[in-house]
């Protein structure tokens, strides 16, 4: 069965790496028979060498302890949930309750005194190696993405926001035009699209960062800390009703259903897995979207009625 698993494992990692049909399948099966079937076979072999109990306890910790090591490797590679909870277990049982436990057992045998030294050595540095590959901090590389994102994302928003003024403007020039178009139902929800998320966004900022909501009108998401957040800002989107995920996309649901009668005008887009990521960074990013997305939609009525107006003068 050792060496089955082992095989099947190889080729199984073989395949992921090109991508092959049933490399998935190759990789849970060897993983699954080494835990379960090849490695209690070995420690039941084991146990009926051992006539002390201090061993056979030892022997048990080293299976529970190998077992945890395989499945959190499976789990990683398949991208489970709850592989890093794996994965530290089986660091810390094989570091502070294995290695002990092993080291001392053995180190009081003459005969296996030797042995023993060596095979700590050797579980010690593999396990110290694990370790080095283990982020005990979150990383902050999406959020550094999304600053890089956000960074084009504000200066294409504020061309928007420009362009829209400057075609405000050109209206108010035309007194009949300028009356007529600031009428118009779709450009006031619109606005007060556009002023909904300019509040919420705001309004996050001012209550997870401790600044006042002037302040937090033109702070960017570059701007913002990178710190552990997510549990604030979920609780507010959750519990506070003006900057809750629930109204927004009522808010959202309902300015769509103003404009659903133009169809030169796209709808804002949005759904619960968009705040799967509850960092501010993230969620300030999602709202700039809807921002972009309605002085989209706001450009769109001004410029097609300022042009038909302007053609019937």
């Amino acid at each position: 069965s050792g060496s089955i698993t082992s095989i099947c494992f190889m080729l199984g990692a073989v395949a992921k790496y090109f991508h092959l049909p049933g490399a998935g399948a190759m990789i849970v099966a060897a993983i699954v028979v080494f835990s379960f079937l090849f490695l209690p076979v070995m420690i039941t072999l084991k146990l009926k060498e051992s006539p002390e109990n201090r061993h056979k306890a030892v022997l048990i910790l080293g299976l529970i302890t190998g077992i945890l090591g395989s499945m959190s490797v499976l789990f990683k590679l398949m991208w489970w949930p709850g592989a890093n909870v794996l994965w530290m277990t089986s660091l810390v049982s094989l570091l502070l309750l294995f290695l002990p436990a092993y080291f001392f057992t053995g180190f009081r045998n003459p005969v296996l005194k030797t042995n023993t030294i060596v095979t700590t050595i050797l579980l010690l540095a593999g396990g110290a190696m694990m370790f080095s590959l283990t982020s005990l901090t979150t990383s902050n590389s999406s959020s550094i993405a999304i600053d890089n994102m956000e960074v084009l994302l504000s200066a294409n928003l504020q061309q928007l926001n420009e362009r829209n003024e400057a075609l405000l403007k050109a209206i108010a020039s035309l007194p009949v035009a300028n009356d007529a178009i600031t009428a118009l139902p779709e450009l006031t929800s619109t606005r007060a699209m556009l002023a909904y998320l300019q509040n919420m966004r705001a309004g996050l900022i001012s209550k997870i960062e401790n600044m006042p909501l002037e302040k937090a009108m033109k702070t960017r998401v570059n701007e913002l800390p990178n710190s552990k957040n997510w549990s604030q800002v979920k609780s507010i989107l959750t519990n506070v009703p003006e900057l809750s995920q629930k109204t927004l996309i009522e808010n959202v649901n309902k300015y769509n259903q103003s404009i659903a009668g133009n169809r030169s005008l796209c709808p804002l887009v949005i759904s619960n897995n968009d705040f799967r990521n509850t960092q501010l960074h993230y969620v300030i990013h999602v709202l700039n979207q809807l921002s972009c997305q309605a002085e989209t939609n706001r450009q769109a009525i001004l410029t097609y009625h300022l042009g038909k107006f302007q053609n019937h003068i």
